[in-house]
């Protein structure tokens, strides 16, 4: 699933857990999955970049 919100609604959800004390490696296996497949669909890089980038 997808969409330009997608990537950064997912990452201010992976920050807020961490900011709880939470980690919920699903967030960030989004995201790196995510990339991939529009890297491949596409043959472009992500244009959404994260402080992790």
């Amino acid at each position: 699933f997808g969409g330009k919100c997608l990537p950064k609604d997912s990452n201010a959800l992976r920050v807020l857990a961490e900011e709880l004390g939470c980690k919920y490696d699903i967030f960030d296996a989004l995201q790196t999955d995510n990339a991939r497949l529009r890297g491949t669909l596409t043959g472009k890089p992500s244009d959404v970049e994260t402080q992790d980038d």
